[in-house]
């Protein structure tokens, strides 16, 4: 870019202009959140995927002029920043900081700056607000770790929620699934071009004036409706069809497929492991005051709540797969298996 269009394109998105700043410009959106601002979100990570993984062009990535974020988009951005960091090099993309203090606290709290191994503004993350959101920074690794999913489980246990003894069971499992399907079905064998194969991101937190909690996983790989074959997709849609709940499609779009998945074990046509982890958090959205199951995978998105579900199909692509979980409840959580 020469040397008048990297000036004007500072001046357009406001940004600080370098003249001997050789990098590529990234600029985020004032809006980073799959919910709100599907297109632009995605859009910025496959940009930085194009231009710094598959580019190899050194980059700046700009968080100057974000407003608003959305935990699970803030997870898929640190993934994409520590893949590059861990593969190609730390100096290969570098960042500035978002101008809103209160959404550089938050980031900073919810583990990004930590998990890419850069000090936070000090100034502004040490500020402290009561109602905030209480996180489990985020963490990332290679394969099922059931400890981990225990001691999450363990420490809900007393602040949040109380469990009865399926209940315990059935959560733990759930997030053992999550991890574990990253490694069974998100990266098959043979598939080129995968980045950090088997790799998992996850993130948890407490909201204390809403008196719930969120769970998200990401990864990278080839996204559920790349995972089902056929065969599976035609028997769970046959099923869904003689409820009444599906209509016929010659080609399924992504947020069908990834629906299909959630209901594998569910509808009876599936094997007794794969598809459990999605039954016990729609059971666990049945069972709890309120909540929400929210599973973007490629192109799809799919929502399920207890007075029914949602597919939204989009243009732009997450290139992976979020699962992400939400449920308040007041009293104990209790689950007893079908006599």
């Amino acid at each position: 870019m020469a040397f008048a269009e990297r000036r004007n394109f500072a001046i357009q998105h406001k940004i600080p202009f370098d003249p001997n700043l050789r990098r590529a410009q990234i600029v985020a959106p004032s809006v980073l959140c799959l919910e709100r601002n599907f297109e632009g979100t995605v859009s910025l990570l496959q940009e930085i995927r194009d231009t710094v993984f598959t580019g190899r062009q050194p980059a700046l990535l700009h968080l100057s002029n974000v407003e608003e974020i959305e935990v699970a988009a803030v997870l898929a951005l640190a993934a994409e920043v520590y893949c590059i960091r861990h593969t190609i090099g730390k100096t290969m993309l570098t960042g500035t900081y978002p101008r809103n203090k209160s959404v550089l606290r938050a980031m900073d709290r919810m583990g990004y700056f930590k998990m890419l191994e850069v000090v936070g503004d000090r100034e502004a993350t040490d500020e402290h607000d009561p109602d905030e959101p209480h996180y489990l920074k985020f963490f990332t690794h290679n394969r099922a770790e059931p400890e981990i999913a225990d001691m999450f489980v363990e420490s809900l246990e007393g602040n949040l929620f109380e469990l009865n003894a399926l209940a315990r069971q059935r959560l733990v499992g759930a997030l053992k699934e999550a991890m574990g399907n990253t490694d069974e079905h998100a990266h098959p064998e043979g598939t080129p071009h995968l980045r950090m194969r088997r790799r998992w991101w996850m993130s948890a937190w407490i909201s204390p004036s809403h008196e719930d909690l969120t769970v998200a996983f990401y990864d990278m790989g080839v996204g559920i409706p790349n995972t089902i074959k056929l065969g599976e997709f035609e028997a769970i849609i046959n099923a869904l069809m003689s409820l009444g709940r599906w209509r016929f499609e010659l080609k399924p779009t992504d947020s069908t497929l990834i629906a299909a998945a959630t209901e594998y074990h569910r509808s009876g046509t599936g094997s007794d492991e794969r598809g459990r982890g999605f039954t016990d958090m729609k059971r666990f959205v049945d069972t709890c005051d309120d909540g929400v199951l929210r599973v973007i995978s490629n192109r799809g998105t799919y929502i399920y709540r207890k007075d029914g579900e949602r597919t939204v199909d989009h243009r732009g692509t997450l290139g992976g797969t979020i699962v992400e979980w939400s449920f308040r409840h007041g009293g104990k959580v209790e689950l007893y298996d079908a006599a």
